[in-house]
């Protein structure tokens, strides 16, 4: 069974088997946002909102956390963030889901993510917006021994004109080896059965994406 994660900020993607984080608002890269706004993390499963405390947080840039009252909305599956003392201007902050954090059906996310955002005043790099990562559906059975090619060629980034360069990793599993590559495409050759995520940041040159996660179950 092959089954699709993607971790990243742009428009959601059904999945399967893995909570994953479909929406965070405001989005990793953005600049120039307001600072009564409201902060959003959307999940493609029910959380199990015991696992929220210490594995979810808002972070100022010198990554210290700030209290922040939690709300969850159950219908939309959106837990909401309002800092207690409110968001600085002209300032950085991250927003910082963990393995922590569990849903109801599909489990825990299967690796850390962090988003980066500036409130109103001058953003980084002139606007620049942060490229967003994304792994094409992979068809092909895993099999061991057998090489399954990765694609991350629907990667974009928002300003257009900016280069990307990819940069692909094995997240968890053992037993597989993943071919270097810096380009949209690689390839992984599963060595053992068992669960292989590999995951993908793509860079604009001066902001990072945040990564994109494909979960491959292999067999004999």
């Amino acid at each position: 069974m092959t089954t699709l994660l993607l971790l990243a900020c742009g428009n959601p993607v059904a999945v399967q088997d893995y909570l994953a984080v479909v929406h965070v608002a405001p989005s990793h890269g953005s600049a120039n946002v307001a600072p009564e706004t409201t902060l959003s993390i959307t999940f493609n499963d029910d959380l199990d909102e015991a696992t929220v405390p210490g594995a979810i947080w808002v972070e100022d840039i010198a990554g210290t956390p700030i209290t922040a009252e939690t709300v969850y909305d159950v219908e939309n599956r959106t837990l909401l963030l309002s800092p207690d003392e409110g968001l600085d201007r002209d300032s950085a902050y991250g927003i910082v889901a963990t393995t922590g954090v569990a849903g109801l059906e599909y489990g825990s996310l299967p690796a850390d993510i962090s988003t980066t955002f500036w409130t109103v005043g001058p953003g980084p790099s002139g606007g620049n917006q942060a490229p967003v990562a994304i792994i094409d559906e992979i068809d092909e059975p895993c099999t061991t021994f057998e090489t399954v090619s990765l694609v991350g060629e629907s990667s974009y980034d928002p300003n257009e004109e900016d280069e990307l360069t990819y940069f692909w990793r094995i997240v968890d599993g053992t037993g597989a080896f993943l071919e270097l590559s810096r380009e949209p495409i690689a390839a992984v050759t599963p060595n053992a059965a068992g669960r292989i995520v590999i995951g993908l940041v793509v860079d604009d040159g001066q902001l990072e994406s945040s990564e994109a996660f494909v979960v491959l179950d292999c067999e004999d």
